[in-house]
């Protein structure tokens, strides 16, 4: 089945109903479900009651009201594929710096803006999911699996023959509840293999922020570095992920080349607003140009250089790294030029207006094993979208109480060997096994 036959074949993920079609993940569905309002003197007061400052909420079962009715991995798929053509550009690019800054544009996109007044369910032990995208004659495959549930631990790959293009990635995340604050800490690196080259990131993710998360206007934000280098070129890209006092969420960046012995190369400052938002009219990433010097070279030590140093050149240069508030200013208010203005900065890196997210296809229900998200997760997820929650919390508990013995079985047996994925010391990685990309195709047919 082709994307053309796909009930979500659209430029933009879609409103669909529960039962309209059984190959669809609702991680690309828009429902009423998103913005649903969480009362929290409702069915909530109790659990709230129970919560302690530092308690860790991956340890904790949380209500269905507070879900969304797809799993972790179904989120990983298909924010990590709705941009990944992105990638393809970088066959004909012959400038180092050039195909660095495509491997920096996709991974902006994989940070698209998020509301997240419910999240995904945590997937359970041995859960998989694949999806596949199908784009201009070439197909990428997803598959993850969950390795590890405390703590929780996703494995994915994604792969496309045709551009020799295989990204291997880890992702654990840790929360924490502070008074009114939830902190969500991200571990687990990534390696992307894009024709002859090798970039590595020393994280998959940014951590997160959820401010107000109980009383006043709530923030659900991307927050410290990450970073990305390819050994062979000596290109370095990095991101500091923020949310200013006024609860504006932005990123910041630069794109150089750590090589002193190479002549003239340049520092590439990027900002602007962060990640891919649904229905904005300007959804930019600019960037500000300058010759590398010396300083930001003598910033490598921080691990994170040019970081700082972008502030400083755009704001010497008369601009604000933050991108420009949308509340009218007061008379006689002087207004500063900003990254969201079209004359601060010399070139736009990418506008996700004009690259909306694509949606990728998965496999039939009836094709797919019992442990697969979609097929764990199916009669929770229905109950979550008609609202039903007193069934959903029974099913969830179902759910949880199988995965209880599922672990017991498996340490009584010794620790769980994943049967698609074998991890790796020396990249810190699970690395899928040989066979497993022959394997994907067939779910397809």
């Amino acid at each position: 089945m082709s994307n053309s036959d796909s009930p979500l074949n659209s430029s933009n993920p879609l409103s669909l109903s529960a039962g309209d079609s059984n190959n669809f993940s609702y991680a690309d569905v828009h429902g009423e479900w998103e913005e649903r309002k969480i009362h929290i003197l409702g069915p909530l007061k109790s659990f709230i009651s129970q919560l302690r400052v530092g308690q860790d909420l991956t340890k904790v079962s949380l209500p269905s009201v507070l879900l969304r009715p797809y799993s972790m991995i179904e989120e990983f798929a298909s924010r990590t594929l709705g941009h990944i053509p992105i990638l393809f550009k970088s066959a004909s690019q012959t400038d180092a710096q050039e195909r660095m800054l495509t491997v920096a544009c996709w991974i902006l996109s994989t940070t698209r803006d998020e509301n997240f007044n419910h999240k995904p369910y945590n997937s359970v032990l041995g859960e998989t999911h694949v999806a596949r995208l199908t784009h201009e004659g070439t197909e990428t495959y997803f598959f993850g699996e969950q390795v590890s549930h405390h703590p929780p631990i996703t494995a994915f790959v994604i792969h496309n023959s045709n551009y020799n293009l295989t990204v291997t990635g880890t992702y654990s995340f840790n929360i924490k509840f502070a008074p009114n604050t939830i902190f969500v800490t991200t571990t687990g690196k990534c390696r992307i293999e894009l024709g002859t080259e090798l970039y590595v990131m020393d994280k998959s993710l940014p951590d997160m922020i959820i401010k107000n998360s109980l009383i006043g206007k709530k923030a659900v934000a991307w927050q410290g570095k990450i970073s990305v280098s390819c050994p062979s070129t000596s290109m370095h890209t990095e991101f500091d992920y923020q949310l200013s006092k006024d609860l504006i969420k932005y990123v910041e960046g630069a794109c150089m080349c750590l090589d002193r012995n190479v002549k003239g190369a340049q520092c590439l400052y990027f900002g602007g607003q962060c990640g891919y938002v649904i229905n904005k009219s300007s959804n930019e990433i600019k960037t500000c140009v300058k010759e590398q010097d010396e300083r930001e070279l003598k910033a490598t030590n921080s691990g994170y250089p040019g970081i700082g140093l972008f502030r400083s050149f755009i704001e010497s240069a008369g601009l604000s790294s933050e991108p420009a508030k949308s509340e009218k200013k007061s008379k006689g208010h002087k207004k500063s030029k900003s990254l969201g203005n079209s004359n601060s900065c010399e070139d736009i890196l990418v506008d996700f207006t004009l690259a909306p997210e694509l949606v990728p296809e998965y496999p039939p229900l009836e094709k797919l094993p019992p442990n697969s998200s979609r097929v764990v997760w199916k009669d929770l997820s229905k109950h979550i979208v008609r609202n039903e929650m007193d069934k959903a919390d029974e099913i969830k508990l179902q759910i949880e109480q199988a995965q209880r013995q599922k672990s017991k079985d498996l340490l009584s047996k010794g620790s769980y060997s994943s049967p698609n994925f074998v991890y790796d010391e020396s990249s810190e990685l699970w690395k899928a096994r040989s066979d497993l990309f022959s394997q994907l195709p067939a779910f397809f047919e």
